[in-house]
């Protein structure tokens, strides 16, 4: 059932950009076992009746790579800033509490020290014939949710240039444009 969706989900994005290709061997059934793993995906998904409608897939980031997401959260933990200075902050953080906290909400220079927490939307779909109806909204509900209870410090997601309905709908959810990926194809060069 997921993996029929993600297959769905798959084909809607080759569609709008004719550069994301399968490769031959890729199986979604495959893809989805593996991305079932908990420590480092949480799904959601969208039902009528008995029938899966949508689903969103989440991650958390931390610094440059993902998180497990069976253990804690823990802003210093697997960074490449742990050295010396940041071992002390880290002491620091457990003896005078929500300061460093304080701090990065203010934006203060002390907060480029420390690598955020970002949760992330890898993945969502919802089959067309229920879109506009409330399932991708209550599946982005569930999502922020999730990504408070594992104190994330902002939501990231990548949409295509082209898919203006989902462009609109992210943005109708209070996302905002945040970095642009420009691409110029120039094909293979030859030998």
């Amino acid at each position: 059932m997921l993996a029929d969706l993600f297959s769905a989900h798959l084909d809607e994005q080759c569609a709008l950009d004719r550069t994301n290709v399968r490769s031959p061997g890729f199986r979604s059934e495959d893809f989805i076992e593996a991305m079932l793993n908990p420590k480092l995906n949480k799904f959601f998904a969208a039902w009528n009746g008995d029938r899966m409608i949508g689903f969103v897939r989440l991650g958390i980031l931390y610094g440059d790579g993902l998180v497990p997401l069976d253990e804690k959260v823990d802003r210093l933990r697997g960074s490449y800033l742990r050295r010396f200075p940041v071992a002390i902050l880290k002491r620091a953080q457990n003896s005078i509490g929500g300061v460093i906290n304080r701090l990065e909400r203010r934006g203060s220079p002390f907060s480029l020290l420390l690598p955020q927490t970002i949760g992330y939307i890898a993945d969502m779909y919802v089959v067309k014939e229920f879109r506009r109806q409330g399932a991708g909204r209550k599946l982005v509900e569930q999502a922020m949710i999730w990504f408070r209870q594992m104190e994330v410090s902002a939501v990231e997601l990548n949409v295509l240039y082209l898919n203006e309905a989902g462009r609109a709908f992210w943005k109708s959810l209070g996302f905002k444009d945040r970095r642009i990926l420009a691409r110029k194809d120039i094909g293979r060069q030859s030998s």
